[in-house]
């Protein structure tokens, strides 16, 4: 992701933006298993972290469009049809060694 020195901020900016879309990349995170919307709207009503539907969507297609995230259905196939969601473990790894990097004294 990150290709230039200060690239890395833009990019955990990304992938943090708030503390809601965190809170999404953590339960995406937590499962082994795609996840469809309703899912991860109860998801983190369980924990007590209640998001407007409309807010959750704009979070995925975010999180879809920068890497952080995938649907198992193309953009284009996606209208009236339910998508499931993964997270993409390389990409956030990668953001964030490349940030902890950044961050670590140099001897």
């Amino acid at each position: 992701m990150p290709t230039s020195s200060d690239d890395w901020i833009t990019s955990l900016r990304q992938l943090a933006g708030s503390e809601q879309r965190l809170r999404v990349l953590a339960v995406l995170a937590s499962q082994s298993e795609p996840m469809f919307h309703r899912q991860i709207m109860d998801a983190l009503d369980e924990r007590g972290q209640r998001v407007h539907p409309t807010g959750l969507g704009k979070m995925l297609r975010e999180l879809e469009s920068f890497g952080y995230i995938s649907g198992d259905l193309a953009q284009e196939l996606r209208h009236g049809r339910t998508v499931r969601y993964t997270i993409n473990h390389d990409a956030v790894a990668s953001v964030l060694d490349t940030a902890r990097d950044a961050l670590t004294p140099k001897n």
